[in-house]
């Protein structure tokens, strides 16, 4: 839709553009919700982890920053 001329726009009546808009909104509000919750979980999943392999490995807390130091300039 947004890669129309301009023409289609004056001769394609109001009432099917805008219907096109909406059932995308639809399909964006049906979507989006649980995808974000999901998202929101995994993060806390991984924060948990994260921070239980700390406490049980204090030398993974020194070492594991290096670790992302060196992929990162790799």
């Amino acid at each position: 839709m947004t890669c129309e001329p301009l023409l289609y726009f004056s001769k394609a009546d109001n009432g099917s553009i805008l219907n096109r808009f909406s059932q995308d909104l639809e399909l964006v509000n049906k979507r989006l919700p649980p995808d974000v919750q999901t998202i929101g979980v995994q993060i806390f999943k991984l924060s948990v982890e994260a921070i239980l392999l700390f406490i049980a490995h204090r030398l993974l807390t020194l070492t594991l920053p290096v670790c992302f130091l060196v992929v990162y300039l790799v």
